[in-house]
């Protein structure tokens, strides 16, 4: 064990300029604007030195062109109806159960409105519908209202 610890500390010793190199770069990057971000962009396509893959031309494939536009442009497969993730694509299956997102929620207070989700569920008693409900009702927006669904 102590070869190992002694081995990565040299690792680490010969590879910690790098390292901190990429961090101070990584919050470089981070902290620019738009319009900052844009130039840099610009100037680094003047000089060459960020070449994309897709600017590089292997050849007169116009087959190869034509299927990624296709494939950018075709219907998701989504056969278990699962949400859409940050990326346009469904989440996970095992994603959507650790959720609990399958759990339907109704509230009468809401007017009969369906939660998906333990925690969505639990997130409406602070929104905006469950406390309109609540006004209409006469009843006091407060904690020992909390769990009321129903009217």
């Amino acid at each position: 064990m102590a070869e190992r610890e002694y081995v990565i500390q040299k690792y680490l010793d010969v590879l910690d300029d790098a390292l901190k190199d990429t961090v101070r770069n990584s919050n470089n990057k981070q902290s620019l604007t738009l319009e900052e971000w844009l130039a840099k962009q610009e100037e680094d396509a003047d000089d060459g030195a960020n070449v994309e893959l897709g600017d590089i031309d292997m050849g007169d494939d116009d087959d190869d062109a034509k299927s990624d536009d296709s494939a950018d442009n075709r219907a998701i497969y989504n056969p278990l109806k699962l949400p859409l993730g940050w990326d346009g694509k469904p989440i996970p299956y095992w994603l959507y159960k650790l959720h609990g997102l399958g759990k339907e929620y109704k509230c009468e207070i809401c007017g009969n409105y369906t939660y998906w989700g333990r925690k969505a569920f639990e997130e409406h008693f602070s929104g905006w519908r469950h406390a309109r409900g609540l006004r209409v009702l006469n009843i006091p927006n407060t904690t020992h209202f909390k769990n009321v669904t129903k009217i």
